[in-house]
């Protein structure tokens, strides 16, 4: 069931318009960037099976919840690509939970957007706060409805 919903395009479609109207209306209490790691999961999905339309259409969307959150522009893409080339490989080798494996990319991604948010700002209690709190939340999301 979980490999169907991301290759579905009309999911992903729906998918993405979720995900920038919680980042939108989210923006205004907390440090948004709800559900870019299911994002990040169809990402990868996109690139494995060469998926291109919907690879396009999810940049889009993590320029969205880039622009929200003032970050560079691709930041998040190439955060992405960077960890499905480097960091994926290394992680398969060494980890072969196949039932865990997408919960430890989700983990690997808000780890890199961690990294990219201290090497251009401050790290601060907070920060770390709403990062925990993001990856429950993309936990959750990813283990009971996807």
């Amino acid at each position: 069931m979980k490999n169907i919903l991301l290759h579905n395009p009309y999911f992903i479609f729906f998918l993405g318009i979720i995900t920038v109207l919680v980042n939108i209306i989210s923006s205004v209490h907390f440090f948004p960037i709800l559900m870019a790691g299911i994002i990040f999961l169809a990402f990868l999905k996109s690139i494995k099976y060469q998926y291109y339309y919907s690879l396009t259409y999810l940049i889009i969307v993590f320029l969205f919840i880039e622009y929200n959150n003032g970050f560079l522009p691709f930041t998040f893409t190439f955060l992405s690509l960077f960890i499905y080339t480097f960091i994926l490989p290394s992680l398969n080798r060494v980890i072969s939970l196949h039932n865990l494996n997408n919960y430890i990319y989700i983990l690997t991604f808000y780890l890199g957007v961690l990294l990219v948010w201290v090497f251009s700002n401050d790290l601060n209690f907070n920060l770390v706060r709403y990062i925990i709190l993001n990856i429950v939340i993309d936990f959750l999301i990813y283990g009971l409805f996807l």
